[in-house]
């Protein structure tokens, strides 16, 4: 069974956008002001995302991070406390 989950809730931090030394890939980035709280099972808030009603919704989180809407927020607000 795969891992489901979303691991890390943040807002971002500025309007700077900057190019990553990572690698030899470089990659632009966001500063990004992260939320304590502790990891929560896809099982456990999917039927209330909107971000997961659509068919295929998982593809787009394989861009990386991705804008929520406001109520996809609260529900992950609510589960990372």
């Amino acid at each position: 069974m795969p891992l489901q989950q979303f691991t890390a809730i943040g807002e971002i931090a500025d309007d700077e956008i900057f190019q990553g030394h990572e690698s030899e890939i470089r990659m632009f980035r966001r500063r990004v002001a992260y939320l304590p709280g502790t990891p929560v099972a896809l099982g456990e808030v999917r039927e209330e995302l909107q971000l997961t009603r659509a068919p295929n919704w998982g593809y787009q989180l394989r861009r990386g991070l991705i804008p929520l809407d406001e109520h996809d927020l609260k529900v992950l607000r609510a589960a990372f406390i």
